[in-house]
């Protein structure tokens, strides 16, 4: 994967936005990211509501995408697929 500069450096966690995929693995293995980092966004307690409601409206977003990408028959992300080896690659 690199970077949309090309540079191959590895992003940083909010920059996922930034990644250019090299294949549909590491399409898959972004909108993995991206579900997860939004939902760590807020571990802070003392995150207000306002803050919570935005990481879940872009947690349901990142979801939805990483959804639709995987039920029209594309690559799963990487922890899945190492968790089901068995399972027939798209």
């Amino acid at each position: 994967m690199n970077d949309a500069t090309g540079q191959g450096k590895a992003p940083l966690a909010d920059d996922l936005s930034r990644i250019v995929p090299e294949s549909p693995e590491d399409k898959a293995d972004i909108l993995f990211d991206r579900v997860s980092e939004s939902l760590r966004d807020h571990r802070d307690t003392r995150a207000t509501k306002s803050d919570l409601r935005n990481s879940l409206i872009r947690a349901d977003a990142a979801f939805q995408e990483l959804h639709d990408w995987i039920t029209d028959g594309k690559p799963l992300p990487d922890p899945w697929r190492r968790a089901h080896p068995d399972h027939p690659p798209a």
